[in-house]
């Protein structure tokens, strides 16, 4: 199993779990408790992004613009053929679109690996 931490624009910790081209879980963590299992559409993904990249949903309210972008976002991450593939896509698109920092992942069990931010151009980097 891979595990993919990240930091959402609120503070609250997202840890991701996927397993065989799958997300099995998500934990979210508030201020040190950790709410097991929750669903996707508790992330918290910026409205105005996603009304960007789907002008279709322009002139509904905020709670089904972000409902509906949620919807989305778990469609497309379904159609990934590989575990990488899938981990690099909810890496770039959520701190690239939505305001959320990399903290890094894990895989196969192995030690959790950190991530860094090139200065430069913002790409995300491997921490040895």
């Amino acid at each position: 199993m891979n595990r993919i931490a990240l930091v959402d624009p609120s503070g609250k910790a997202v840890v991701f779990s996927v397993a065989h081209n799958k997300i099995i879980n998500i934990n979210i963590t508030d201020r040190g408790l950790v709410h097991q299992a929750q669903k996707i559409e508790q992330l918290n993904l910026n409205p105005a992004t996603i009304v960007k990249e789907f002008p279709d949903l322009r002139g509904q309210s905020v709670e089904d613009i972000k409902r509906e972008g949620v919807r989305r976002f778990y469609e497309h991450i379904s159609k990934m053929k590989t575990e990488e593939e899938l981990k690099n896509y909810i890496v770039d698109d959520l701190t690239r679109k939505h305001g959320y920092n990399c903290i890094g992942f894990q895989k196969d069990g192995f030690r959790f690996v950190k991530y860094k931010k090139n200065g430069r151009n913002n790409i995300l980097e491997h921490n040895e």
